[in-house]
């Protein structure tokens, strides 16, 4: 038995995640589905959040002696995780049902597209619901 080479061999030994970065291989049941969904969900939500913290950070850099101030960078980052959690689960679980029951086969390439697409409607609704406020 040899040892993973790749970042991407080590990933595709866990659990849950095989060949998740393997884009086309089948996903033969319900809990591949929802889990390779909801994972690439939490990917694109904690990069675009992790790197509006980021900005935040460096943005509010000459005023960071205050713990407010720290704050404001976590929250962000956090907010990354809290919406496709409770949201992205629930979307992600129905989706997968859908699938399983009408019988239809997913690859990990429409997972990431269905997981990348709830991030795109999530900020589609979030900015028109933010822009109409001003």
């Amino acid at each position: 038995m040899s040892s993973p080479n790749t970042a991407v061999d080590s990933v595709n030994n866990i659990d849950g995640l095989e060949g998740l970065f393997t884009f086309g291989q089948q996903l033969g049941n319900f809990d591949a589905m929802w889990l390779s969904i909801w994972t690439w969900d939490l990917i694109a939500f904690g990069v675009s959040h992790g790197l509006a913290g980021l900005l935040a950070a460096i943005r509010f850099q000459s005023q960071l002696n205050s713990w407010k101030t720290w704050l404001l960078p976590v929250v962000f980052a956090a907010f990354g995780l809290i919406i496709p959690a409770t949201a992205g689960l629930i979307t992600a679980v129905l989706i997968a049902a859908i699938y399983t029951n009408a019988g239809f086969n997913m690859t990990t390439t429409e997972a990431l597209a269905w997981g990348a697409g709830q991030f795109v409607l999530y900020t589609v609704f979030g900015f028109r619901a933010n822009y109409s406020s001003l």
